[in-house]
C-alpha cells in the first residue's frame, strides 16, 4: 500500500512539473516573442514615418519620384520595399504608406504559433510654407507669379532704385552692419505670412555687405547649378515675396509667403556693395509651418498627418 501510493504522487509530481514548465515555457514566449513584436513594430513604424516624410519632398517634382524615394527610404531602414505600399493622392500634395512585416517566433512556436504580423502606417503632406523660423534673407521679389528657372533681380545695381529702395528690407536694427549680418547669416527670428516688413531705402555701400555677399557665394563649393545643386548649399537663400513695386522711401509691405533662389555669382563695383543680387527661382522644401490654402511660391513643408 504505500509503495502504490509513492508511485501514484510521483506521478503526480511528473505530472504538475509538466504542467507547470509548459507554463514557464508559455510565460517565456510571451516575454520574448511580445517583446520582439513590440521592438519590430516600433522599428517599423519609425521607418515608414521616415519614409512618407522623405516621399513627400519629391512630391512637387514627380510622384514616381516620391514613390522610389520612400521604397529607399525603407530599405535604408532595415525593411524591404516589397513590405509596403505607396499611394500618391492626385493633387500630389499627400503621400500615404501601407505596410506588413512577419516577425518568426522563438518559443511560441513550441505551442504552434509560427510568426506574428506588424502593421504601419503613415501620411504625410507637403504644403507652402507660412513661416520662417530663421534664416530669412534681408532681399524682397515683388513679384507673385514666379517662373522655375527664371533670373530675378533682388536687389538692384548702381542705376536702379528708382523709388529709393533697391531691394533690401529691414529685419532687426536698420543700417549696413545689420543687413551684412542677415545676408551671412540670415535673420534670427520669425517671420510668417501676413506680417508687415519695412523696407531699407538706399544703395547700401558697405564692407559688411560685401563680406555678406562674399561668404554666401564662396561657401559654395559644390560647383551648385538650378538644374543640380546641393541642399543646404550656402548660395541657396530664402526671401519673402511681395506684392506690387517697391514703394516710395521707408514702408512697411505685407508678407505673402517665401520664395528659394540659388544665386548668381556677384559682380562687386566699386566700394563695397553697390552691386546687382540675382538668382534663379527654384522649388525647395524645407521645416515649418505649412498651409495647404497658402499661394505656392516653391518653398515647401512636409508634415505626418497619421
Amino acid at each position: 500500500m504505500p509503495g502504490k501510493l509513492l508511485k501514484s504522487e510521483r506521478g503526480s509530481i511528473i505530472v504538475l512539473t509538466a504542467l507547470v514548465m509548459m507554463v514557464v515555457c508559455g510565460l517565456a514566449g510571451l516575454a520574448v516573442d511580445g517583446g520582439l513584436l513590440y521592438i519590430t513594430k516600433a522599428k517599423f513604424q519609425n521607418a515608414v514615418d521616415a519614409a512618407a516624410l522623405a516621399g513627400s519632398q519629391s512630391l512637387y517634382e514627380d510622384s514616381t519620384l516620391a514613390i522610389n524615394t520612400a521604397e529607399a527610404y525603407i530599405e535604408k531602414n532595415g525593411f524591404n520595399k516589397d513590405t509596403i505600399n505607396v499611394y500618391v493622392s492626385e493633387t500630389n500634395k499627400s503621400l500615404q504608406i501601407e505596410g506588413e512585416v512577419q516577425v518568426n517566433y522563438t518559443f511560441m512556436r513550441i505551442f504552434g504559433f509560427n510568426q506574428g504580423i506588424v502593421k504601419a502606417s503613415a501620411t504625410a503632406i507637403s504644403g507652402p510654407i507660412t513661416s520662417i523660423d530663421s534664416g530669412l534673407r534681408p532681399l524682397a521679389i515683388y513679384d507673385t507669379n514666379l517662373e522655375y528657372g527664371k533670373n530675378y533681380v533682388l536687389k538692384e545695381g548702381a542705376q536702379g532704385g528708382a523709388t529709393g529702395n533697391y531691394g533690401y528690407i529691414r529685419l532687426g536694427a536698420a543700417g549696413a552692419p545689420q543687413v551684412g549680418e542677415n545676408l551671412k547669416y540670415g535673420y534670427d527670428g520669425t517671420i510668417k505670412v501676413g506680417d508687415k516688413i519695412k523696407t531699407q531705402p538706399g544703395n547700401i555701400s558697405s564692407i559688411h555687405i560685401r563680406e555678406g555677399l562674399e561668404y554666401l557665394i564662396n561657401n559654395c563649393t559644390h560647383g551648385c547649378t538650378y538644374n543640380n545643386y546641393q541642399e543646404g548649399c550656402s548660395r541657396i537663400i530664402t526671401v519673402p515675396v511681395f506684392e506690387g513695386t517697391p514703394p516710395n522711401g521707408a514702408k512697411y509691405v505685407t508678407v505673402r509667403g517665401f520664395a528659394v533662389f540659388i544665386l548668381d555669382p556677384v559682380v562687386f563695383t566699386p566700394p563695397y556693395g553697390h552691386s546687382q543680387i540675382s538668382g534663379r527661382f527654384i522649388q525647395y522644401t524645407t521645416s515649418g509651418s505649412i498651409d495647404s490654402g497658402q499661394t505656392d511660391f516653391g518653398l515647401r513643408g512636409v508634415k505626418l498627418t497619421k
